[in-house]
């Protein structure tokens, strides 16, 4: 039951930062306040499949650099983050093995 528990958090914590990351995007124009008669627009994604991450970006070459080392990291994180709870889970099937 408590695997049910710690599932169902990490669900709600992904469409919660989902959602906070989307309304951001939304609200930071629109507090900013740009220069005039310049438009620049840049942005980096990454994917992660089956532990490899995958950037891409676009935009000025100074922006680029900055956002996908951020991307990395973030990725890095949730690497090391799915390794541990591998790991965790492993433990805990042993233990209800020998239960």
């Amino acid at each position: 039951m408590r695997l049910f528990h710690i599932g169902l958090l990490l669900i709600v914590t992904g469409f919660a930062v989902a959602f906070i990351a989307t309304l951001l995007l939304v609200i930071t124009p629109l507090l900013q306040q740009p220069p005039q008669n310049t438009t620049v627009a840049s942005g980096v994604s990454c994917i992660i499949i089956f532990f490899i991450p995958i950037c891409f970006g676009f935009g000025p070459q100074e922006s680029i650099w900055l956002l996908t080392i951020a991307a990395l990291a973030l990725a890095a994180v949730v690497m090391v983050v799915g390794y541990m709870i591998h790991r965790w889970s492993v433990r805990i099937a042993k233990e209800l093995e020998g239960v």
